[in-house]
């Protein structure tokens, strides 16, 4: 009888491991997809920002807008 229950102890608790094993398994492709799509949000924002950037040093290299900033000081004075 000792042996019909460690036989079952055994398997009770192999079960119950898998169950948890299986579960964290769930929660870590939950985790990567949400670090998935949250890296995603970010290199589109890097992107935005990058294009911002881009365009707002071609303004401050612009001729016409070094030239106009220097008008602007020149009537501060």
């Amino acid at each position: 009888m000792a042996f019909m229950e460690l036989v079952f102890g055994f398997a009770l608790i192999v079960s119950i491991a898998g169950m948890f094993f299986d579960y964290r398994k769930q929660q870590l492709k939950i985790m990567s997809k949400m670090n998935q799509m949250e890296e995603g949000d970010l290199q589109k924002e890097l992107a935005a920002i990058r294009q911002r950037l881009a365009v707002l040093e071609k303004i401050v290299t612009d001729k016409n807008y070094t030239l106009q900033d220097e008008i602007n000081n020149l009537r501060d004075k």
